[in-house]
C-alpha cells in the first residue's frame, strides 16, 4: 500500500513538469504560507456570515458553491456554525448540471451543423443529436459533501 505522502509526492512531481504546474504549485505554496489560523479563522468567520444571511437562498450569492468550498478550506472542526450551515444546505444539493439532447433532423440540419459535417466529409443524411449541459438550480453535492468532510478532518 502507498502512503498518503508518496503518493502526494508523486502527484506534485508529476504537476511540476509543466510550467503551467509550476505555476500552480508556486502559488498553492504561497497561499498555505499567507493562510495562518487567525487568518482562517477571519476567512471562516466572514464566509459563514453571508452563507447565514441567505441560508433560506443560497441562490442569492453570485457562486454559492465557491463560497461553500472556501468554507470547506477556512473552518475548522469546532467551528459549529459552519458544519450545522453546510449540513442545512444538504436538502438544496445534488447534480448541479444536466445534459439536454435532442436529435436533429438528417434531411434539414442547422446551418453550422450542415456546414460543420460538409467539411469533415460526413456523408448526407447522415444522424445528428445535440447535446448540452444545462444548470439544476441545486448546489453542488459532490462539493458540499467535500467541504463538510474537509473541515471535520481539520
Amino acid at each position: 500500500m502507498i502512503s498518503l505522502e508518496a503518493s502526494f509526492s508523486r502527484l506534485t512531481k508529476l504537476i511540476a513538469k509543466t510550467l503551467r504546474g509550476r505555476a500552480a504549485l508556486e502559488a498553492w505554496g504561497q497561499a498555505t504560507a499567507w493562510m495562518t489560523p487567525a487568518r482562517r479563522a477571519r476567512v471562516a468567520k466572514a464566509v459563514t456570515a453571508a452563507l447565514d444571511r441567505c441560508a433560506d437562498n443560497p441562490k442569492v450569492l453570485t457562486w454559492p458553491d465557491d463560497y461553500i468550498e472556501l468554507l470547506g478550506h477556512s473552518a475548522t472542526r469546532t467551528d459549529q456554525r459552519a458544519i450545522t450551515l453546510l449540513e442545512e444546505f444538504r436538502n438544496m444539493a445534488g447534480e448541479a448540471r444536466g445534459s439536454e439532447f435532442e436529435a436533429l433532423d438528417p434531411e434539414n440540419l442547422p446551418g453550422p451543423t450542415s456546414i460543420l459535417a460538409e467539411k469533415k466529409g460526413i456523408p448526407p443524411g447522415t444522424p445528428f443529436v445535440r447535446v448540452w449541459s444545462v444548470p439544476t438550480g441545486l448546489l453542488d453535492r459532490k462539493g458540499l459533501e467535500d467541504a463538510i468532510e474537509r473541515i471535520r478532518r481539520r
